[in-house]
């Protein structure tokens, strides 16, 4: 029966049934799911179930609490889903599913998928149903201490989805209001990711909607020097360069990655501190 159970942690952590949602208790019992649900068929051992479910400092009695707590969960399961999810180790415990059983590895699959000759019209869909299992933010209200970096990974990778499913849409039609009011949503959430303003203008400008794709440049451009004192990426520089001059096909060089922006920044501040050291 394992196929009618779910575990979801692209938003609050939860278990599912074939008749629905399974308590599975308080916030340091989903931090102890989630850390399991993570590394699905894989034992966890104890010292990092401890570290989850306590991020500051854990109490003396903390092992007792996680086979507890880990012990009442299983008994729950077990008894409303009919099957012993939850198993002991030598070194801790394991969560005996399937990684297909939990939304995180589901979408981790179908965004990390290659495209070679996909068709676009697929490859919307592919996205949108990855996009779908999405319920709110990744381990909600218990994206703290070591499951923090888990939660942060699964929003940047929910963010690379949007953008390859932008990509894809502007491929099919680049002009279309729904789409254009889409991108623009998650651009004034994130301001500084370099690939949504972009993918923004070039949906304005197919619009003929060219100064309000400037104005859009124009924004992120205050922003990026605002808040980490750097130009835009010269893919965006470029296109905004082209559509002042009136251009009707743009060059479309994709701008960098936001791993490829911190990493500019990162080398930004070692020059700068190289300066310091030698005093020019």
């Amino acid at each position: 029966m394992h196929h009618a159970i779910r575990v979801r942690l692209l938003g609050p952590v939860t278990v599912h049934g074939p008749d629905g949602p399974v308590p599975v208790g308080g916030r340091r019992a989903q931090r102890l799911l989630a850390t399991l649900a993570l590394a699905p068929g894989h034992p966890v051992s104890v010292p990092a179930l401890i570290d989850a479910a306590w991020p500051e400092s854990p109490p003396a009695t903390c092992r007792d609490q996680v086979n507890n707590c880990l012990g009442g969960m299983r008994r729950r399961l077990a008894g409303v889903l009919g099957e012993d999810l939850l198993r002991r180790t030598s070194g801790g415990f394991e969560l005996g599913l399937a990684a297909d059983r939990v939304d995180a590895h589901l979408f981790r699959r179908a965004v990390g998928r290659a495209d070679a000759g996909a068709d676009e019209p697929a490859l919307v869909a592919r996205l949108r149903g990855a996009l779908a299992l999405w319920t709110g933010e990744a381990l909600e209200g218990i994206a703290d201490g070591t499951l923090a970096a888990d939660a942060a990974r699964l929003n940047e990778l929910r963010l690379a989805g949007y953008e390859e499913l932008f990509e894809a849409q502007l491929r099919l039609g680049a002009g279309d209001p729904a789409l254009i009011a889409e991108i623009a949503a998650l651009a004034r959430r994130h301001p500084l990711r370099e690939r949504l303003t972009w993918q923004l203008m070039r949906a304005l400008h197919a619009a003929d909607r060219s100064a309000e794709a400037l104005r859009v440049y124009d924004e992120h451009r205050r922003c990026l020097r605002e808040e980490l004192r750097v130009e835009p990426d010269p893919a965006v520089r470029a296109l905004a360069g082209q559509l002042r001059l009136g251009r009707t096909d743009p060059a479309q060089a994709r701008p960098e990655s936001l791993g490829a922006l911190l990493t500019r920044l990162s080398d930004l501040a070692r020059e700068v501190a190289w300066r310091l050291e030698a005093g020019t």
